[in-house]
Order: structure tokens, then sequence, then C-alpha cells
């Protein structure tokens, strides 16, 4: 499987999120975007995604032997948006390991509302995540949002 790596510059930053995945639904096509933790005025190499972090969370599994699943975090974004020249540009593509799962998920149809939701994503992340066994217990209080390595979801 092959991703997309694409960058919207914004006022004064570029953010980069992958494209993983497309759905084609009633009310057009939406396709699957993970975010990087990439944020700066530059137009990043490749090789600075390569080496970066993505956001994601862990999720409780009776299945893995780990006993959670790394998942990503993203949003679907319409298709009208997505395929506008003005929004995105791509910057290479890579393989990945295999299947990407995603953790948290939103629907965006405007460049404001995937800013907005890249920058909260960021602050959650700046405190350390809540252990993924402690849903139950802090409920509506349990903070799972983290990075993890860019590399541990793409082939070398």
């Amino acid at each position: 499987m092959e991703i997309a790596f694409i960058s919207k510059p914004m006022t004064q930053c570029t953010l980069v999120s992958f494209l993983s995945n497309y759905s084609n639904e009633v009310d057009g096509i939406w396709y699957e975007i993970f975010y990087s933790d990439y944020y700066s005025t530059d137009i990043p190499k490749l090789s600075d995604i390569n080496d970066g972090k993505v956001m994601g969370r862990k999720v409780k599994s009776m299945i893995d032997e780990e006993g959670f699943k790394r998942c990503l975090d993203g949003e679907l974004i319409q298709d009208k948006l997505f395929t506008n020249n003005d929004n995105f540009k791509l910057i290479g593509n890579i393989k990945l390991k295999g299947r990407i799962f995603p953790g948290s998920q939103g629907m965006i149809s405007s460049m404001k509302e995937l800013r907005s939701s890249f920058e909260n994503r960021m602050k959650i992340r700046v405190n350390p995540p809540d252990h993924y066994n402690d849903l139950m217990k802090k409920m509506n209080k349990f903070h799972p949002e983290e990075y993890f390595q860019m590399s541990d979801f793409i082939k070398q």
C-alpha cells in the first residue's frame, strides 16, 4: 500500500498529513487522512516526515499480543476540498507495513476546520497520555492521545 503525503500551506505554517484510504459515499468521495507532527513555515522533504511522528492512540485489544492496537488519528475530507490544488500539495509516496487502523476520526469540509482540528489535536498531546487500560476508570476525563514514530508504520 502506498501513501501520498500532502501539505497545505496555511497562514505562515504548513501542516502535513497523509492519505490512507477513500470511500465513495452518497454525498461524494471522502478521503481518509492521518496527521503527522510536522508544523512549520517550510515545505518538508519526504525524509523529514519519514523521521517524524504521527498522531494516534493505543486502543485496548484482546487479540493483539501487546494488549493494545496502535491506531492513528485523522479526518475524513470531502472530495471537493481534497482535489482542489490550492489546498494540498503532493510531497511524495511511501509504502506502509500494513493496514492503518483509525483511532479518532472526524469529518472535514473546509480548510478552516482542518486547521482547527490539527491545532486542537496538537494541544491535546502536550500532556502525557493516560494508560489505555484506564478508560473505564476515567470515562470522560480519559486522555489517550499520543505520538507514534512514523517508522513504526512504513517499510524501510
